[in-house]
């Protein structure tokens, strides 16, 4: 027996009961006619060719080997209702090891009929008619505005009544902040870990993930847009012969995108600000965004501007010559050098700045406004420390059973955006700090003091670039010939 669901039944039962009804009408089909039925095999996953089907492979090998009278199947069109090729696979084996494809209404014998060749041809065209049916009215719902494309992103939940889209509050409020941290210069990893150290799960309670912060900044349903066909997928043979398919992403101009077709969650500004930052951050070599070399994203070209990359080679380390060219196609001639080189630039203009520091003036500053911010800082973090122990409470009264799912489910939406909001606020006042009065020149002098401290101890490169990044606001690098200079200044 084989059994398999195809587009014609119906949408709202799971495959599984599909699968069920169809084994009952067939074993009441043996059962009339005294058939016994050996093996039964169920077909939950979806594919159109026999190569995708795992179950139709298996039972086809039992064929081959004559292990069967027949095979039981709901309708003929179950077994391959696709290309010729499988039909002609299908037809092949069952002639050669005479065996019958018994269904509800009839009985198939490849050695008395030709039958099948007419049936599979007719079959397939009804297979492409159907999907051209499908594909034309999906496309003219999403020309409606209608939302056509499954599970709903986070932040949004599908109102069946109106083919639509309404906000969730207690997600959106985690994407509006996901957006917000991007704007405010954090990357994946920082975001990722803020929301689970947070204790923000996912919509499954599971952890967050960088590809699930990928997938939501570029999504144009945030901005009330409904996009439909990104995609289209076609059939190719690979190198063993065999016939499959592959997706092909279509270019913007034959994408389906209405406008104002959904309640937005972040206004069109922000996004395109975003979209402008992460278009800029890929313009990074990988290496440089994940910080692997100490100088990575360190050293930008005085002639125009652009970063160096690092390579690591058998000689050592190397400040690669800059490979930025023009919208005119001329490159920029400034060289690259032997990273010892641009290490003792460094120590030497290190050197002379902090003998500027020592000499210049004593500046006077105010230190009560810092004062207070720290004070309020210390508070809200104390806030936020117990907001998360909130957290963890609600999960504990779940899994004991003391609190339904629903209370649940509203009690952590709740805290959840606490938290939230909480966040905001300390990344306010951080940012606050940061920009209270300047830094005085001794304040400059311990941050120099630290960094050649962090750099002599010989800490990882991961570390190593953070010192970089924290100490250097700017750091230009010029070769003329053979003399090497270096601009520095400090944040």
């Amino acid at each position: 027996m084989y059994l398999r669901k195809s587009r014609a039944d119906s949408k709202e039962q799971s495959v599984e009961d599909v699968l069920a009804r169809h084994e009952r009408s067939l074993r009441e089909l043996a059962e009339r006619n005294g058939y016994r039925i050996v093996d039964v095999f169920r077909e939950v996953c979806s594919g159109e060719s026999i190569q995708s089907r795992e179950q139709m492979k298996a039972m086809l090998t039992n064929v081959q080997a004559k292990m069967y009278d027949g095979v039981l199947v709901t309708e003929q069109s179950r077994l391959t209702r696709g290309n010729m090729k499988d039909g002609g696979i299908v037809q092949e084996t069952f002639k050669d090891s005479n065996t019958k494809i018994i269904t509800l209404t009839k009985t198939i014998d490849f050695n008395e009929s030709n039958m099948y060749d007419f049936e599979h041809i007719i079959n397939a065209r009804e297979l492409e008619n159907t999907k051209r049916r499908l594909n034309d009215g999906v496309n003219r719902s999403a020309k409606l505005g209608y939302w056509v494309s499954g599970v709903p992103p986070i932040g949004y939940l599908y109102n069946s009544s109106t083919k639509g889209l309404e906000i969730v509050e207690s997600e959106a409020v985690i994407v509006r902040e996901i957006f917000a941290r991007v704007l405010a210069g954090q990357n994946y990893h920082e975001i990722v870990a803020w929301l689970n150290i947070g204790g923000i799960a996912t919509r499954k309670d599971g952890n967050w993930h960088v590809n699930q912060i990928k997938r939501i900044l570029p999504n144009e349903t945030y901005i009330g847009y409904a996009v439909h066909g990104r995609t289209r997928w076609e059939k190719f043979t690979d190198s063993n012969g065999e016939e499959k398919r592959r997706e092909i992403a279509l270019p913007r101009e034959q994408w389906t995108v209405v406008p104002d077709s959904f309640p937005a969650i972040i206004d069109k500004e922000t996004f395109d600000k975003v979209a402008t930052l992460l278009a800029a951050r890929k313009q990074l070599p990988k290496r440089s965004r994940e910080g692997r070399h100490p100088l990575s994203g360190v050293v930008s070209c005085a002639k125009c501007g652009h970063l160096h990359q690092i390579q690591k080679n058998s000689n050592g380390n190397l400040l690669k010559a800059c490979n930025y060219r023009s919208p005119e196609g001329v490159r920029c001639e400034n060289k690259g050098v032997s990273l010892s080189e641009v290490y003792k630039a460094i120590r030497a203009e290190l050197g002379k700045l902090q003998e500027t520091l020592v000499n210049a003036p004593k500046a006077t500053k105010s230190s009560g406004q810092r004062k207070s911010l720290e004070r309020q800082l210390q508070r809200k973090q104390s806030e936020l420390t117990k907001l998360t122990g909130a957290v963890q409470r609600i999960n504990d009264l779940y899994e004991l059973g003391d609190i339904a799912r629903l209370e649940y489910l509203e009690r952590k939406a709740k805290r959840q955006g606490e938290i939230v909001s909480k966040q905001r606020e300390i990344s306010e006042i951080q940012n606050s700090i940061r920009n209270t009065s300047g830094l005085t020149n001794e304040q400059r002098l311990e941050y120099i003091e630290e960094f050649c401290r962090q750099w002599t101890e010989e800490v990882n490169d991961n570390e190593l670039n953070r010192a970089f990044h924290k100490l250097f606001a700017k750091v230009e690098y010029l070769r003329e010939g053979e003399e090497v200079t270096l601009t520095i200044e400090l944040n």
